[in-house]
């Protein structure tokens, strides 16, 4: 730019000389000076040339700079943003894995109390096998029939052992089985027993007994009475009459209808914690 103008200058000075000296200068000093003044001005307007292409790639330079400027704006705000989103994605992950770990906990803990229930039935049952076992095991097996399935005891005896003949009244020989009933029930932490009556097809033969309905629950109800008397918590026993409905023999002839007039005790486990968990 500074050169610029000394070139104007000169031309300026040269122009001024040429108009004083012309006078007084010989002709051919005069084109000399003359050719000089026309390259300075050849010059002049190639500089000129030269500062607008200048000027032109600046004001270029100035627009490729605001829009680099404007797209690392940009660039930021999308950085931003997408750090946002992962932020809230990465909180997101988090609570689910806190549900989920504490869900496991959850069922960690249900296990464990599983375990600790099944540990127990089981030491229950072996519990009542032993006494089972050490109390009944001397009786006949056509009197007295135990079976044990689902983790429960199923003691059968049959009508002869207990009752008098075509009555829900006790005879007094049923004292021995029913006392060592009395003691299992008595001696076995958390048992409890369903005491079932169930007869044959026959009618009864009393006039004082309505039905077979009748009889077998009058019967399962002397029985629970005979146990309660001897000291069993009636809070662990319960009586039913099953009538005709559940036989072990057909009825068609005598021996087989004796099979079915009996009693049932049905001796399981009063927790039931664990069919509680099995049911949710």
């Amino acid at each position: 730019m500074r050169s610029m103008k000394f070139y104007i200058l000169m031309g300026a000075i040269c122009l001024f000389s040429g108009v004083i000296l012309q006078g007084c200068v010989a002709p051919k000093k005069y084109h000399a000076v003359q050719e000089s003044l026309t390259k300075c001005q050849d010059v002049n307007s190639v500089n000129q040339s030269i500062i607008q292409i200048l000027r032109r790639d600046t004001a270029q330079c100035g627009i490729r700079y605001r829009n680099l400027d404007s797209a690392k704006a940009y660039i930021e705000a999308v950085s931003s943003s997408e750090k946002k989103h992962l932020n809230e994605q990465l909180t997101q992950k988090n609570q689910e894995m806190s549900q989920k770990e504490q869900a496991l906990k959850a069922r960690e803990s249900r296990v464990n109390k599983l375990d600790r229930i099944i540990y127990s039935k089981d030491s229950f049952f072996a519990v009542l096998k032993s006494e089972i076992s050490s109390s009944l095991g001397g009786y006949s097996f056509t009197q007295l029939y135990i079976d044990y399935k689902e983790d429960k005891a199923y003691i059968s005896i049959e009508e002869d052992m207990l009752f008098k003949p075509a009555s829900p009244a006790l005879d007094p020989n049923s004292a021995d089985v029913l006392g060592k009933l009395a003691n299992i029930l008595t001696v076995t932490p958390g048992v409890q027993a369903l005491v079932e009556g169930n007869t044959d097809s026959l009618p009864p033969s009393s006039s004082k007994i309505t039905d077979n309905w009748d009889m077998s629950a009058l019967r399962a109800s002397s029985v629970v009475k005979a146990l309660v008397s001897q000291g069993v918590d009636p809070h662990k026993l319960m009586a039913a009459g099953c009538g005709a409905n559940n036989p072990v023999a057909p009825n068609s002839v005598p021996e087989a209808r004796a099979k079915n007039r009996r009693i049932v005790v049905v001796l399981s486990s009063k927790n039931n914690d664990l069919d509680k968990m099995l049911d949710k």
